[in-house]
């Protein structure tokens, strides 16, 4: 996919090659963007003319049809292929792996041109994402039936991983679960039994490779006045948000504008890029390119985030999660 921007790129830089490793522990996105394969581990080659996909062994036996490459030793292969100069995704590459490389040749980050060529995702790629978040809309409609029979904030995580699984997927990210005094941290690992207040909950599945990002804030114990009017704050926000996406608007300026409405308490980004990886980086906004809206509060013992992944389109936006913003009471 694009692989003829990339080499565009490669020619735009003086560069023989990008070379991308990839493994189970340690994947680089880039692997299965360019190739749309799945591998555990591989190495990609992209030559100004050529495209080499080595894997070992035990993946070439599953893969031989998919005009993949036995290797024993990839960085002898690189070394044959890949020429003096090579560009590199430095956010992937270790340091060590960067060393073995400038025994034979010069290397050079390529990183921002890599995420500034999978920004834009193409109507393939659009249709995946799109496809993701459905599948995400549908296993929310199921948590809910099922939430009654949960206890703590792990159960719900535990529940979430196996109806993933289940679906055929895969998680885009650990979900986030956090209830009472713990919604107030936005990252907080799940664990405790569920407490009275609103509950946070942030997921995603992986759908052939492309990611969404949704988070429901739901109520466990009736709300107050007070809790009820901060969370149609949000919801009202989140709303404002998603009318002002459209091209040539830069991610900071939604920023400061939910900043505005929501205070001190709005304490992270509107969102980011979303596409083979769960956090992509943006900046002005153009048609095809994928990304999260989700404003939120956070202390004083409680928190709320709303997210949902939209598209930029020609003539503004599209929401590509559908799942009902108005506060659920449990």
């Amino acid at each position: 996919m694009r692989v003829k921007e990339l080499q565009a790129i490669l020619k735009k830089k003086g560069l023989d090659s990008a070379v991308f490793l990839t493994t189970s522990e340690k994947p680089d996105p880039n692997v299965l963007y360019f190739t749309q394969l799945h591998t555990d581990i591989s190495c990609l080659v992209v030559t100004k003319k050529e495209v080499f996909h080595f894997v070992p062994g035990f993946e070439y036996e599953r893969m031989k049809k998919e005009n993949v490459l036995h290797t024993k030793n990839w960085w002898k292969d690189i070394k044959k292929v890949g020429g003096k100069k090579i560009g590199i995704n430095e956010t992937v590459m270790s340091v060590a792996e960067q060393e073995k490389l400038h025994k034979f040749a010069t290397s050079k980050p390529i990183s921002k041109d890599l995420f500034a060529l999978r920004a834009k995702k193409t109507a393939e790629e659009q249709d995946r994402v799109r496809k993701a978040c459905m599948l995400t809309d549908s296993i929310w409609r199921r948590l809910l039936l099922s939430l009654p029979k949960l206890n703590t904030e792990l159960d719900i995580v535990q529940w979430l991983e196996k109806e993933i699984k289940q679906a055929g997927l895969r998680i885009a990210f650990p979900p986030v679960v956090a209830s009472g005094g713990n919604a107030q941290h936005p990252h907080h690992e799940a664990k405790n039994e569920l407490q009275p207040g609103f509950c946070v909950i942030d997921f995603g599945v992986v759908y052939q490779g492309y990611m969404s990002d949704m988070t429901r804030t739901i109520h466990l114990g009736t709300p107050s006045f007070k809790d009820r009017a901060l969370y149609n704050k949000v919801l009202k926000t989140q709303q404002a948000c998603i009318k002002k996406v459209q091209k040539g608007v830069k991610l900071k300026e939604l920023t400061e504008f939910a900043k505005k409405r929501l205070g001190k308490q709005f304490i992270h980004g509107i969102g980011h890029g979303v596409g083979v990886e769960i956090h992509e980086p943006l900046d002005k906004l153009k048609p095809g390119m994928v990304l999260t809206i989700e404003p939120g509060v956070y202390g004083q013992g409680r928190g709320i985030r709303i997210e949902d992944t939209v598209l930029v389109t020609v003539d503004g936006v599209e929401v590509l999660t559908a799942s009902n913003r108005e506060i659920f009471v449990l």
